[in-house]
């Protein structure tokens, strides 16, 4: 089993949200709660156009380094980092790195579904 400790996890593929059904500056308006991230906002998500699919991705990455170690405890031991939607950028590899060796979360990303913790 292969866990993903970061990255832009898509949430949906659609074949049915269009271009043409985003409002200027690339929000789904199809999608109700989908926007530029604010205070209020758990999660916000930004379309990204492929192969004909609309995919819809989280604004901010999903980061769980905080988890890895109780993750170990649970018999898990192969973790990814999913660069997929990210540019190509050594200082953010090189801080990631940091990040997974320090065992800590980068301050704009989500736990999205971990937020509770691993029981």
């Amino acid at each position: 089993m292969l866990v993903y400790l970061f990255g832009y996890t898509p949430v949906v593929r659609s074949r049915l949200i269009t271009k043409e059904m985003l409002a200027p500056g690339g929000v789904s308006e199809y999608y109700p709660g989908t926007g530029p991230h604010d205070a209020k906002s758990a999660l916000a998500f930004l379309p990204v156009f492929e192969s004909g699919l609309a995919v819809l991705i989280p604004e901010r990455p999903i980061n769980i380094f905080t988890a890895r170690r109780k993750l170990k405890e649970c018999g898990i031991c192969n973790f990814g980092i999913d660069l997929s939607f990210v540019r190509p950028d050594k200082k953010l590899w090189d801080t990631l790195q940091s990040f997974y060796e320090s065992g800590e979360n980068s301050p704009d990303s989500l736990k999205f579904n971990f937020k509770r913790g691993i029981k």
